[in-house]
């Protein structure tokens, strides 16, 4: 909404009685293209002002003896409005005389007086109260508006109707907003009441010392629909076609307006203040045919694909969340973490906005985002946000309420992201393996980092003797005798580190070692199944390989292909390794626990190629298959 709205609150009183009725939400009803606006008092006249504010031109008329703006709004008694008025424009003229930096600030520059909110245009200001329009800009204190009804209707049943509307219009405020309606039996109010039509003050009335302000609503001229704008006006809503900037929205067709009646097209460069975007769809919004004199419209929309039926709605717009929230900001903290607590990257956040009063009538009103990040984490008052790719050390989530385009209120939380230290095995030789002096023995090793990256650089192998051994998840390296511990170590890209060791035991040989080698696949592998069968998803893969032994190739039996997943492979056994088959080529089905197992180790097979000479040694090689699944 981007209606205008006015603010100052001199005293708080407190409010009782909790109204709970339970009501029905209006449907959004458009204003009729022609007809005349039921303001103060249809069809009464009275003599049109013109008064210059600030350097600011704007009119009223006096009818029985109030200044009567824009046709139902009442900004008081004529005599104080034009006292007032001359007391502004004294003050501006004493400000004009004074050095910039001092006290009394001119409309315009209120526009951005301690909110974080930029409007287009102007704003009625608490910072001036005393030198501007305070005298009815003021806001219901802490949001809470109470009220009472007249019930001067014309009899029970008229008064339970109308009643009915208004306590509809009141909800559907409240539904949408930060507002609570409290009905009261005493002090300072709105009271409803009828009247020959709509109407209402802008906003809370100063120095009213307990007395009700009235909100006019005829029976049953003013129905739902005009409640909730009336409501609106009562609140500090001005008229959305009277924003400075509305000539580039809508076009006012003076031919067509009532004789006398274009004073009420005026725009609020006076007092005013544009919050936010244009409004087509505002309750405060004219309908196209207000104050036609001819039954043609008084208001032509110059955006192309949008009529009248699109033109103030009879329900509450995000622009007019806006003006109230801007007017009454909401209250609202992150809970559910603890300032200054720290997390692991691996896990989960789930972090609540929670409000005073009641969370947004819409849940992407609420938009979630961390330091370091431009991103939009989530939306709602409740965020679940996997914190992977956080960054280590300290990290800021914020709540921002935005509002049609206008970041209304935030709120923020400062904790602390720990690094998940990466993983590492060696996988090839097996521990306590024994080799001959002087073989080339590849190690293997297997290294993650759930929460970053490792790369080959950052692998490093090393012995006692030697410290500089190699690097990458592969090497080979011989030795001449002896027990040998050989150790790699993995570092991350956050400095978080983890090492694994093997021992070798080195001898002298006289027989001749195997030479092996898988040539399917012929690495390390992570591919989606492409089948699935009573016992789960799978990938089928045939796995290729030989060996040889100085020169001489071994076959058949002595070259035998397991799996360390007898788990997940059909048959037996239940636990440790199976075997897959023998010979240089093994069709297999390779199955998987992806989606059922949330650990580093879902769906990995090592697929292991032994090889064994007519001598009885035996040599391996393995590689590492991740079936994955569509869960």
């Amino acid at each position: 909404m981007k209606a205008h709205w006015l603010m100052v609150v001199l005293f708080a009183l407190a409010l009782i009685a909790c109204n709970t009725n339970q009501v029905t939400d209006p449907k959004p009803d458009p204003k009729p293209v022609a007809g005349g606006h039921p303001g103060y008092a249809p069809g009464k006249t009275g003599e049109v002002k013109t008064v210059v504010v600030n350097g600011k031109t704007f009119q009223y008329e006096v009818i029985d003896g109030l200044a009567i703006y824009q046709g139902d709004m009442i900004l008081g008694p004529a005599a104080k409005v034009v006292k007032q008025l001359e007391f502004v424009n004294a003050q501006a003229m004493k400000q004009a005389a004074q050095p910039a930096s001092s006290g009394w600030k001119n409309l315009r520059a209120l526009g951005n007086s301690g909110s974080s909110l930029k409007p287009q245009s102007i704003t009625c200001d608490s910072d001036n109260i005393a030198t501007g329009f305070g005298w009815f800009c003021g806001r219901w204190p802490g949001g809470i508006v109470p009220y009472s009804f007249q019930n001067d209707w014309g009899s029970d049943a008229n008064n339970a109707t109308q009643r009915s509307n208004i306590l509809q219009a009141m909800n559907h405020w409240s539904q949408r907003t930060n507002l609570q309606f409290r009905e009261v039996a005493g002090s300072e109010r709105m009271l409803f009441r009828n009247s020959t039509g709509c109407s209402s003050n802008v906003g809370r009335q100063e120095n009213i010392f307990d007395e009700p302000q009235a909100v006019n609503l005829n029976f049953p001229g003013c129905g739902v629909g005009q409640a909730i704008h009336e409501i609106g006006h009562a609140l500090g809503l001005f008229h959305e076609q009277s924003r400075a900037d509305r000539n580039s929205f809508v076009r006012v067709n003076t031919a067509n307006i009532q004789a006398g009646q274009g004073h009420n097209f005026g725009i609020d460069a006076a007092m005013g203040n544009d919050v936010g975007a244009y409004d087509f769809a505002s309750t405060m919004h004219y309908g196209c045919g207000d104050f036609s004199g001819n039954g043609l419209p008084t208001i032509a929309i110059l955006t192309p694909g949008l009529t009248c039926a699109n033109i103030g709605l009879r329900q509450v717009s995000d622009g007019d969340i806006l003006g109230v929230y801007t007017m009454y900001p909401p209250a609202f903290e992150i809970t559910n973490i603890a300032a200054g607590a720290s997390f692991s990257r691996n896990g989960s956040l789930y972090p609540k906005a929670t409000f005073a009063i009641r969370p947004p009538f819409k849940p992407e009103f609420i938009r979630w985002t961390r330091s370091g990040s431009s991103s939009t984490l989530g939306t709602g008052p409740d965020l679940s946000v996997n914190t992977l790719n956080f960054p280590v050390g300290p990290v800021t989530l914020t709540a921002t309420l935005n509002v049609f385009g206008v970041n209304v209120a935030s709120s923020s939380r400062s904790i602390n992201m720990t690094n998940v230290e990466p993983n590492v095995s060696v996988q090839q030789p097996l521990n306590n393996a024994t080799f001959c002096a002087n073989e080339l023995i590849p190690f293997r090793a297997l290294a993650s980092d759930i929460d970053g990256t490792v790369a080959s650089s950052d692998i490093a192998w090393s012995t006692t003797a030697n410290p500089t051994l190699g690097t990458g998840l592969e090497i080979s390296r011989s030795f001449t005798s002896g027990p040998q511990t050989v150790t790699v170590k993995v570092t991350d890209n956050d400095g978080g580190v983890k090492t694994s060791s093997v021992t070798v035991n080195i001898n002298t040989c006289t027989l001749p070692t195997p030479t092996v080698n898988i040539t399917n696949p012929a690495g390390d592998i992570s591919v989606i199944d492409t089948a699935s069968d009573a016992n789960g998803g799978y990938l089928e893969i045939t796995l290729t390989g030989n060996a040889n032994v100085s020169g001489t190739p071994i076959t058949g039996a002595n070259l035998v292909w397991t799996t360390d997943r007898a788990d997940l492979q059909p048959g037996g056994p239940t636990t440790g390794s199976q075997q897959l088959g023998t010979g240089g080529s093994v069709a297999v089905k390779l199955y998987s626990d992806f989606c059922a197992n949330s650990t580093a180790n879902s769906g990995k097979h090592i697929i292991t190629l032994t090889a064994t000479s007519a001598a009885g040694v035996s040599r391996a090689v393995l590689r590492r298959v991740i079936v994955q699944q569509l869960c």
